[in-house]
């Protein structure tokens, strides 16, 4: 197995019949006397000998080290696939092979790439990661790689290459603080040691690749479970850098820190977006659920410093919730419930909030100074929330934690300019409100338990009557006051003189009601 690792080899061309072609590939110029076939032998067509007048070894076809014809299309990325895996001239020769793919594809030249995928480039790069153990190399073949699953026509070429297993081996070498990289145990004294940036740039290049082949749905449950994508990408949401030792005291030039700590941004960004994006493919979310052992694994990510981490891993457990009856309530065992309610505690969750039509133009200019990053999150936190209110054992292992009720209100008013927000919160009290045992804590705020009861009338008058409600929330709205007022119990049961409201509040049901599209 060690032997076949360092063996690169691809599959020779047809060549095409002499017959079947009367003039260059390349220039059209009709063939004679004059004018000789010659085929190159890393593509398989024939061309005339100005055009493939060039000769180079090509012992990924098994041709050896002995220089054959090769036309002056397939040239550049030949010459460079051949210089990678030229192991026996050393590093600086397959560097400046690595190098040359990476412009090649910066380039951004269809042709060039389309050469690049018929030449081996793309399974030379792979074949750095699998096998190599120069950091240098990594940096550039990633970089490439990850340029690369940006393209749709190229990213089914990464799959069929099976390139993730060696990325996902990659990831994990460089998120265990590495020894010096070397190919030889004996060498390790002497060996350079890794340089930070480019062991953040390895780890921010891999997650690339796999966030935008989970984003095209093209993962399998494979590569999800067993061979590692997910789990590694929850560490890396999660990724704290810290320098070794021996880099930040040896290191012939001083180290940006700040460029680092940016780095350690980007990875954990990226691999949020990448576990949003595996989530949101229905098919792969049995094997996540088999992934994830730990029941905070996933939501201990909302405590994340990182905005975009947090929005993104909101957005995944929204997904998550959306299904997966069987599921849910693994989602929120542990602290999972706790602390899906505590991130959604916001700065007006600790005020009263009961008359939320008198505070919406105050909040307004709150709303306009919270960031887009933040309301999206909330925004996927309150749908989550509404998906497991569907849920027996899910809504209960939320109903039991403390301000749920009065965060939600809260939210909804600092949020007072959110259709989203709202939506998804008249949601959650609809959903609520259908299991007998929480519509009294909707309903009333008993002294004894005021951490877990708490009236929500006010909060869905409001929504249904501010001025950017939708036909979309007004339907929530009255689901969810029909929800609370279905328990065999006259009109007037929906009393809240306990949270300032009064028969003032329930007169506007009906005019509410009256007043809202025929939609």
């Amino acid at each position: 197995m060690e032997n076949d690792m360092h063996t690169f080899l691809i599959p020779r061309p047809f060549w095409v019949n002499d017959l079947d072609q009367t003039n260059c590939h390349s220039c059209n110029n009709a063939f004679g006397p004059l004018r000789r076939r010659h085929h190159c032998r890393q593509c398989g067509n024939i061309f005339c000998h100005d055009c493939s007048s060039r000769s180079i070894p090509l012992p990924q076809l098994g041709y050896g080290t002995r220089p054959v014809r090769v036309c002056n299309q397939c040239l550049e990325v030949a010459y460079l696939v051949t210089y990678i895996i030229d192991e026996d001239h050393g590093s600086t020769t397959q560097i400046h092979g690595a190098r040359g793919l990476l412009e090649v594809v910066e380039r951004d030249n269809d042709q060039d790439l389309a050469k690049l995928v018929q030449n081996g480039g793309v399974d030379a790069l792979i074949w750095l990661c699998r096998s190599q153990r120069d950091s240098e190399l990594h940096f550039f073949a990633t970089s490439a790689l990850a340029i690369l699953s940006e393209k749709e026509s190229i990213r089914p070429v990464i799959i069929t290459k099976s390139a993730l297993r060696p990325l996902i081996q990659l990831m994990a070498l460089y998120l265990s603080k590495p020894m010096p990289l070397d190919n030889k145990e004996a060498d390790k004294v002497s060996s350079p040691i890794i340089r930070e940036d480019v062991r953040l740039e390895v780890l921010l290049n891999c997650s690339h690749v796999i966030f935008q082949l989970g984003r095209a749905a093209m993962l399998t449950s494979q590569e999800i479970r067993s061979d590692g994508a997910f789990i590694t990408l929850l560490q890396l949401a999660d990724f704290h850098y810290t320098p070794l030792t021996e880099d930040t005291e040896n290191s012939e030039k001083p180290i940006d820190m700040q460029a680092l700590l940016d780095r350690e941004q980007m990875i954990q960004s990226v691999a949020a977006k990448g576990i949003s994006a595996i989530c949101a493919t229905v098919s792969n979310q049995p094997a996540i659920f088999e992934v994830i052992n730990n029941p905070d694994q996933l939501t201990s990510l909302l405590e994340s410093s990182n905005s975009l981490v947090t929005k993104y891993i909101a957005k995944a457990i929204a997904y998550l919730s959306l299904r997966n009856d069987k599921y849910k309530s693994q989602l929120l065992q542990g602290k999972g419930a706790k602390i899906l309610v505590q991130k959604l505690k916001v700065t007006a969750a600790d005020q009263d909030t009961n008359n939320v039509a008198d505070k919406a133009s105050s909040d307004e200019t709150n709303s306009d100074q919270t960031s887009d990053l933040e309301m999206s999150m909330v925004a996927n936190l309150c749908c989550a929330i509404a998906n497991f209110a569907t849920n027996g054992e899910s809504q209960q292992r939320l109903m039991t934690q403390p301000h749920l009720l009065q965060n939600l209100c809260a939210t909804a008013a600092l949020y007072s300019s959110n259709t989203e927000i709202h939506r998804h919160i008249a949601r959650c009290f609809a959903n609520f409100a259908l299991y007998d045992t929480n519509r009294k804590s909707m309903l009333h705020q008993a002294n004894k338990k005021k951490n877990v009861t708490y009236n929500v009338i006010p909060t869905l008058l409001a929504i249904g009557q501010s001025a950017i409600v939708t036909p979309d929330v007004q339907r929530h709205v009255v689901r969810a006051i029909d929800n609370l007022s279905n328990q065999g119990n006259p009109p007037n049961f929906i009393s809240c003189r306990n949270n300032r409201a009064t028969s003032i509040d329930i007169c506007r049901i009906p005019t509410f009601i009256e007043g809202m599209d025929e939609g």
